[in-house]
């Protein structure tokens, strides 16, 4: 609808941190205008700083000046070490969705975004996730029944029978990537360097081949080459599903603005 922009919704990005310094996302110190509130749990201290640029970027395509919803806020709830910027323990991405969970009314928090995920197995195949992890439900449902949605990437394996965890719980919002605009060719490298897969004849819409599907993934959402701020003020290309899943969040803030009378479907 004309008009909305996100205004009066905030949106909790489960990440790396976020570089609140940055003037996309606020400027200064924190909290700030933008970032308005947050805590380190992979740190277990108070400044959710970002570590890598990651969780930057990620907020950026939700919610900054050219993110989906500008006029949105954000709480940075950061689930990595310092030390070790790639992995988070699932004890504080649940620690975060709680924290979530328990300050939504103080930070009018309408989407939890959570652009991490670990490596689908075998059984998981095909289907929901629920009955492996019964925490990740638990937490779902009580940010469902909070007025919450939480949305997760579907990761970025290329697999087309398999989705990521937490994205494969029944109550997540799961979101795989799309190219937004047309190409004849693009190429995508692996964490090595060398080619993990490409596609040719794009469109828009077209799924992205590192995108991972299943037949009960949520929807599809625009996941390359989001030009973003990211951690020291760059700007960067940023693509992936980390990149769709901001976009589908960014989008739930909207839906929630122009009708707040909406709550998430469990």
């Amino acid at each position: 609808a004309i008009g909305v922009t996100g205004a009066g919704q905030s949106i909790a990005v489960v990440d790396t941190g976020v570089d609140y310094t940055v003037s996309e996302l606020g400027g200064g110190g924190f909290p700030n205008a933008k970032v308005i509130a947050g805590q380190d749990f992979g740190d277990d201290d108070a400044d959710p700083m970002d570590c890598e640029g990651h969780g930057t970027s990620v907020a950026a395509v939700a919610a900054g000046p050219t993110g989906v919803a500008p006029d949105a806020t954000i709480v940075a709830l950061k689930i990595v070490k310092g030390t070790n910027c790639d992995e988070a323990l699932d004890s504080d991405i649940l620690a975060a969705v709680n924290w979530a969970v328990t300050n939504q009314a103080a930070y009018a928090i309408s989407t939890i975004n959570l652009s991490f995920g670990g490596a689908p197995t075998d059984g998981l195949s095909h289907g929901y996730c629920d009955d492996t992890y019964p925490d990740y439900v638990a937490a779902i449902d009580a940010a469902n029944a909070a007025g919450i949605v939480f949305v997760a990437s579907s990761g970025n394996d290329g697999l087309e029978n398999a989705i990521a965890a937490p994205a494969c719980i029944s109550n997540a919002v799961s979101v795989g990537a799309v190219y937004p605009d047309s190409f004849v060719h693009v190429g995508w490298q692996d964490d090595s360097g060398g080619t993990q897969c490409s596609d040719s004849s794009v469109s828009p819409d077209t799924i992205v081949c590192f995108s991972n599907s299943a037949s009960v993934l949520s929807l599809l959402a625009p996941g390359a080459f989001w030009l973003v701020v990211t951690k020291g003020g760059a700007s960067e290309f940023f693509h992936g599903t980390s990149a769709a899943a901001p976009a589908a969040s960014g989008a739930a803030a909207l839906m929630h603005e122009a009708h707040p009378e909406l709550t998430p479907s469990g």
